[in-house]
């Protein structure tokens, strides 16, 4: 058998053109040949307008221009349309971020009021620590200097500090 290269498949789509598909699909793939569809189709004469046409072409302008009137008309309602919902949805944006910035706005104030209640809290921390322990408070500091080292009171306001409660001792008890 000759050495087949490229294999012409017409095709109409047809329940036969169909059942042929996978013969020639076997054959591409035995010959390692190329496949090209082909599929025609017949103008209708009224369609080809060309020079050497056999008849004249008749054409109706009214209903070319009635058509050309209801697209037209289409156009304008569809651009009206599109330009209302731009509007509203230009409107929803506006006020989407109004929101959004007064959410800011209600965040940094809360941010504010966090860090001065932190602060308060720290300070409350720094007070206990000063009350249960033998060390002078730090004194207030730049936040650029370095950290100060604790100080030992002196023996006479030791003597004022609260002395830790001992606890008594557990006594196991017997069932």
């Amino acid at each position: 058998m000759r050495n087949v290269k490229h294999i012409l498949f017409p095709v109409d789509f047809s329940e036969k053109c169909r059942s042929v598909r996978p013969f020639v699909k076997s054959m591409a793939q035995r010959f390692g040949a190329r496949v090209t569809l082909m599929h025609v189709l017949q103008i209708p004469t009224g369609f080809y307008t060309g020079l050497d046409a056999p008849y004249p072409i008749a054409l109706d302008l009214d209903a070319m221009r009635q058509s050309i009137d209801q697209i037209t008309s289409n156009m304008a309602t569809n651009q009206e349309q599109i330009t209302r919902s731009i509007d509203r949805i230009a409107a929803r944006v506006a006020a989407s971020q109004e929101q959004l910035t007064r959410s800011v706005d209600q965040l940094a104030v809360s941010q504010e009021w966090l860090t001065r209640e932190i602060t308060k809290l720290e300070e409350i921390e720094q007070s206990i620590r000063y009350r249960n322990s033998d060390t002078l408070p730090p004194s207030p500091r730049p936040a650029s200097a370095s950290a100060p080292k604790p100080v030992t009171r002196p023996a006479s306001t030791s003597a004022l500090a609260p002395k830790p409660v001992p606890r008594p001792a557990a006594t196991p008890t017997v069932p």
